[in-house]
């Protein structure tokens, strides 16, 4: 082999014209040639990132709290459970990131011998220059510090995941034009999608290596409220009813299958005042961490003695007392998961006080 001949540049046509005739062609001195498809440009990048790049995956959703970084941490846990030699990074990359600042943030990883999975996660305003940044950096492979002069080339070892944020009107996605014609996962929060499986950081606070915890145990959160909540609407608690079961112990019941998981969680996290609105699981993890302290106070063996089973029992017109217990608790942890800013301001408006106050005076609204 000549290394000469090794060490040439390319010369790549990505498109042309029917019936036209390359070599003619080339005697002009312009050349017309028709933008690749989108389809075209998907496909080449796809192929691009699998033969010579890199792995790199976006990951996005239909709303917020679809498990966008859960999901990534998932990922990086099963190839690291596969044995693959990778290790986890999380680089921001946001609206004051330029491509000096990403050089250095991903130049602290230089120098290391196991390959690197890079979570970069989007902020929800970009910088003008993203896609031309995000093109050099995974496509070309090479990134430079205009500012030092400093370079970071791209490992084709290394696997890049980038977490596409949600905003009103997708306007952020739809800014992110060349991250639309990379491979991408989107997800959706359904039973379907939903597990039981939990992505542990092995060596806080490095957080490098994580650990996949892949048995359901009753002490965690949503296993624990899970549990609850199923024995709550089979009315085990309703010492006066036929479904009472004095003998129940959330920490010998068996979880339940993670589509049944999911139509409990979905039925008592539900927004009564907005039908039809779309599940979360990050509603559900905010419910699970707040309802698994108070249910507590009801397990048989932690908790309190008057909400025992063997007590209740025994008390003569309170025979109910504990399921009454247990349907405020559930009302009240839903409130505090569902508590957000109003639909119509979660992305924020630029105003004055005073056309705050006019606004108010017009729609007959008042100081409250």
């Amino acid at each position: 082999d000549n290394p000469r001949l090794d060490a040439a540049a390319s010369l790549l046509f990505v498109s042309g014209k029917p019936r036209q005739v390359l070599l003619n062609t080339l005697s002009a001195h312009m050349v017309a040639l028709d933008p690749l498809d989108q389809k075209s440009l998907k496909e080449a990048l796809r192929y691009a990132t699998k033969r010579h790049c890199g792995e790199t995956l976006c990951v996005a959703s239909e709303i917020n709290g679809s498990g966008k970084t859960s999901y990534i941490l998932k990922e990086i846990g099963l190839r690291q459970a596969r044995g693959d030699a990778i290790a986890y990074r999380r680089v921001a990359y946001h609206e004051s990131s330029t491509a000096g600042t990403l050089v250095d943030r991903l130049s602290r990883f230089n120098g290391i011998r196991t390959a690197n999975a890079f979570h970069m996660h989007i902020g929800h305003i970009i910088p003008a220059n993203a896609n031309t940044c995000l093109f050099e950096l995974l496509i070309i492979g090479v990134l430079k510090n205009e500012a030092s002069c400093d370079v970071y080339a791209r490992s084709r070892r290394d696997v890049y995941y980038l977490e596409i944020p949600n905003s009103s009107k997708d306007k952020t996605a739809s800014a992110l034009r060349f991250c639309r014609l990379l491979p991408t996962e989107r997800l959706r929060c359904d039973d379907a999608s939903f597990s039981y499986v939990v992505p542990i950081f092995r060596n806080p606070p490095l957080n490098t290596d994580i650990r996949l915890q892949l048995q359901p145990f009753s002490t965690d959160p949503m296993v624990y409220t899970v549990l609850f909540l199923k024995a709550f609407k089979e009315r085990k608690f309703q010492a006066a009813g036929g479904g009472f079961d004095p003998s129940w112990n959330p920490n010998l019941s068996q979880a339940p299958e993670p589509a049944e998981a999911f139509r409990l969680l979905r039925e008592f996290t539900e927004n009564k005042r907005m039908p039809g609105d779309a599940p979360s699981f990050l509603i559900f993890d905010n419910f699970c961490r707040f309802m698994k302290p108070v249910f507590l106070g009801m397990d048989p063996d932690y908790g309190y003695e008057i909400l025992k089973p063997v007590v209740i029992q025994n008390l003569q017109g309170l025979e109910g007392l504990r399921h009454a217990f247990c349907s405020m608790l559930i009302a009240t942890c839903k409130d505090f998961a569902l508590r957000a800013v109003p639909r119509g301001r979660q992305f924020g408006r630029v105003g004055t006080l005073a056309s705050e106050l006019r606004e108010r005076k017009a729609g007959g609204g008042g100081d409250e």
